[in-house]
Order: structure tokens, then sequence, then C-alpha cells
């Protein structure tokens, strides 16, 4: 089985090839390779030449392997009954030049199991390395004097068959290999600043990238390849950042300190990625006839051209926490991390993106205000759909340019929750459904069919129910729908439980993902 990384520049076929598997042949490894490997790791980099890897083998169950084996988690356990061998990698702490705990011992050590690790796919075997086991207890086992430091211990072999692997370790065998862009992990200037010659050479690589279309379950269609294109790396460390700071303010309930000061925050951030920033303010009443001052916050690029989509958020917080299962709290305003704060976390993300690599087409990033001020539950109103969305009316009667107009848009609303589902919206598939299927469609080629699902949701009163029917752009919702709770939404949705703590960077990621590659595969 191979597991080829999809990259994006070329690189050695060894290390494009190494990858970590569990399911391993119950066949011995000819001694010739096996000592090829160490030979390899022998021959690391080392600071000083201090040289402080050591290395304990076991090999076909021997007594070694078994006391390696009896060191490991028991997670790590069920996979290794039958690998062949088994290493404990020790680091000498102890720097012979000044007797002190050398800096580098681990780093040393590390880079001489990386060799190991590339001379074992010259061998045509595999390794996988585990930190899931007791050094303490290998210590005692082996005698390990207390200058050393039992590191990691190595699984190494010929790759074997995932179906000989338990349900849920067969299907994590099967998933497609995902790393962290160049443009996450290379910076200048200052930490978190993507390198420019990274952002450089990714823009001139036209024709000669060496991604693939990918599908669900990890599966190629060579019938459906898409034209290479550049996407940018969506960095949901970004977005995660930028919902934390939205949180920092308190709930950002119209007409609060906290409100305001947020404001402040998204318009200063959108500025700094586009020239063009338009903040539409106005007034609107509640409910309950409370004059409510707002704002909307629109980010545009390439405003010139009429070839454009338009992404949008809201941005405000729920006055009520009327859901709470505590009917103490129920007067309580909501934090909102999920609904509202991660939205517009991934569209700041998205922004940063536009403003390094120029998108193909005309995007448009509204942040809409005076989305959740609608009626508390337990209060039934006549038409109380008019009081929910009322930024987003108001913009659809009155938008930043006369004429407005773009080719669809796409609301998220509750897109950072860990392990959230988007099934598809009632009120999208009504006025939108290609473009629900298409941005799905997106979702589950580059990996995201977790969270993509291809199931039909519940209507939706949200910010695109006007876009799509004062304004006339099909627009779809992105929203976290779940049918296993009460209210049909995400478990926490409207109580003082949607708090930072519920955000995850995995959906941060799918979801920002997926819209860049939508907006870059755009003609």
């Amino acid at each position: 089985m191979k597991k080829e990384a999809i990259t994006i520049y070329p690189i050695n076929e060894l290390a494009s090839s190494r990858w970590s598997p569990r399911a391993f042949l119950d066949k011995p490894v000819e001694k010739e390779k096996l000592i090829s490997l160490f030979e390899a790791a022998r021959w690391s980099a080392s600071g000083g030449n201090e040289q402080p890897w050591r290395f304990i083998v076991g090999l076909n169950h021997d007594e070694t392997w078994q006391k390696i084996f009896s060191t490991l988690a028991e997670g790590n356990q069920e996979w290794n009954q039958h690998v062949p061998i088994l290493i404990l990698a020790i680091g000498n702490k102890i720097s012979s030049w000044d007797g002190n705990i050398s800096p580098v011992f681990q780093y040393d050590t590390g880079q001489a199991v990386a060799h190991l690790s590339i001379e074992a796919m010259n061998q045509g075997l595999h390794v996988h390395q585990m930190g899931g086991f007791s050094g303490e207890k290998a210590a005692e086992l082996f005698d390990i004097p207390e200058t050393y430091l039992p590191l990691v211990v190595i699984a190494a072999g010929y790759i074997g068959n995932p179906d000989s692997l338990p349900e849920k370790l067969k299907q994590r065998e099967l998933e497609q290999r995902k790393r962290k862009g160049l443009s996450e992990i290379v910076f200048s200037g200052k930490f978190g600043n993507a390198a420019k010659m990274i952002l450089v050479l990714l823009a001139l690589m036209v024709g000669g990238c060496n991604q693939q279309t990918k599908q669900p379950a990890g599966q190629q269609d060579s019938t459906n390849k898409r034209p290479t294109v550049q996407v940018p790396e969506f960095s949901a460390d970004s977005a995660y950042e930028s919902v934390k700071k939205q949180l920092s303010f308190g709930p950002r309930v119209p007409n609060t300190a906290a409100h305001e000061k947020c404001a402040a925050y998204l318009i200063d951030k959108l500025k700094s990625y586009s020239a063009n920033v338009t903040v539409q303010k106005g007034q609107v009443y509640a409910y309950n006839r409370t004059a409510l001052n707002f704002q909307n916050i629109i980010a545009s690029w390439k405003p010139e051209t009429n070839n454009r989509i338009l992404l949008c958020a809201h941005w405000d917080s729920r006055p009520y926490a009327d859901h709470d299962p505590d009917p103490k709290n129920r007067k309580k305003p909501v934090d909102a991390a999920n609904d509202g704060a991660s939205g517009v976390g991934v569209l700041l993300e998205v922004a940063r993106q536009l403003n390094l690599l120029d998108p193909p087409i005309g995007i448009d990033i509204i942040l809409f205000d005076v989305e959740d001020y609608g009626p508390p539950q337990d209060q039934t109103m006549d038409n109380s759909e008019q009081y929910w969305g009322q930024g987003a009316q108001y913009w659809s009667n009155t938008p930043h340019k006369p004429d407005y107009f773009a080719k669809y848009g796409i609301l998220l609303d509750m897109v950072g929750a860990k392990n959230a589902t988007f099934l598809m919206e009632g009120i999208s598939m009504q006025y939108a459904e290609n473009i629900v299927k298409s941005v799905w469609s997106t979702g589950n080629r580059i990996g995201y069919s977790a969270y993509f699902i291809y199931e039909k949701g519940g209507y939706v009163t949200d910010d695109h129910l006007p876009i799509n029917q004062i304004r006339n752009i099909p627009t779809i919702d992105l929203i976290h729908l779940d049918k296993t709770t009460q209210s049909g939404f995400y478990p926490f949705w409207h109580t003082t439980g949607d708090t930072f703590d519920k955000i995850d960077k995995n959906t941060l990621k799918a979801v920002g993902q997926t819209l860049l590659t939508v907006i870059f595969e755009e003609k």
C-alpha cells in the first residue's frame, strides 16, 4: 500500500513515499537490511560530533522484543503484536565537552532516527515511531544509566494489509496524508509572517504543480481532474487566534462597549488586508423596539470586475442565552465563539490570504451586524423573522454599491466546533442547489468528507435569506446542523456554553481550505 505525499513542489521520492503504517507483515527482515538502517543512523549529523544516539533492538518476539513491547501504551500494543522489529532509541544527555546536559542530544537523536527512517524506505521497509511508551519502565528493564534518556520506540518491517487492523485503526490507515502549508511553517521578518520567498515560488508555479485531485476515502479519479491551480494554504492557527481576539472583548451585543471595540478591531484588521473597506452604519429596531446601532463591515478585492463572489458571516453576539439548560442563565449574553466569531475568524484568514495572493475573480467579504437580536424563545410574535438578520436585510435593500451583484454567495455560520457536520440546508437548496453541490463536492474532493455531508438539513432563517430574496444573489448557508439535538443546531447554540474551548482548529481548517479552493478554482 502506497500513500504518496501530495506535494506542491518536487522532493525526493523516498521522502514523499515515507509514512507511518500500523499494519505490518509478520515476516522477518533480512539482517543485512536491518544493519543498513543503523548504518544510516550512524552517519547522521551531530553537534560537536557527540553522536548521542543509542539503540536497543528486539527481533521476532525474542526476549528484547518482549521487553520493549511491554513498555508500549495499550493503544500501541494493539497493533504492534505482529511487528517483527522493535527498536528503542535512547539519547545520551551529557555532553563530553563540559559535562553538562547537552541542549541538542534529543535533536541529534531525532536526526539519526530520521536517517534510519529514510533508509528503511530505501530498503523496501517502513517504520512507525511511537512516543506512547514508558521510558521509566524501559530504563528499568534494560538497566539504562541515568545519564541516558529513552526517547522513542520504533516499529519496523514490511508493510501489511490494513484489513488486518481493528476497524478504527483501519480507517486511520486509509486516511489521506495531510500537512500544514509552507506559509504556516516558513517565516521571515518575524514569527508568523509567511516568508516572501515561499509566496513568490508558489505564485510562479503555474502548471508545474505536483498537486493531484483528491477524492474521499483516499481514492483518485482520473476522469474528474481539474486544471492545476495554486490554492493558498489556510492557516487554522491564524483563524483560531482571530476567534480568540473577538472573544477577548466580551459578548459583542449591539449598543455595548464590547461591540464597539470589536468593530474597530475588525475594521482595522480588514484594512490591513484590503485597500477597499467600507463600513455601512445605520440603525434598526429590535423586536422590543430598542434602537440598535449597527455596522456592516465590507472588504473588497478587485472591485472593478463584475465577475465576483460574496463571502459573509455575522459578527454580533446573541443578547440572551435563551436556550441554556439552566433557566438562571437565559437572560445572560452569549460569548458566541462558534455562533458568530468562528465564521468571522475564517473570513479574516481568507482575507489575509487574498492579500498575499491575488484571487482570479473579485471577492467581497461582508461581516453582517445585528443577525442575532431576534425575540427570545419564550416570546411568540407575529412576523418574528423580520427581527433576525437585520444587518443583512439592510444591506440587501441598500448595498454598499448601487446595483451590486455577485455570481453567488457563501454564508458561514457556526463553522468552528469539533466534529462539525455541515448538512445541505433547506433554503440554500431551494435558491442555490448547484452552489451547495459544488461546494460540497470541493470539500469532499480535498479530503473533508467527514464535515461536508451529502444529506439534506432543515430550513434556517439566516442572513442568506434576504440576500436570496431581495438581492437575488444565489447564496448558501454553510452551517453546523445536528439532527441529534433538540434545536437541530450545534449543541451549545444560544447557550452560555458557546465558549472558546468549543472551537476546533481542524474544523476551521476544513471550512477555510474549502473556501480558498472554491475561490482559486473560479474562472
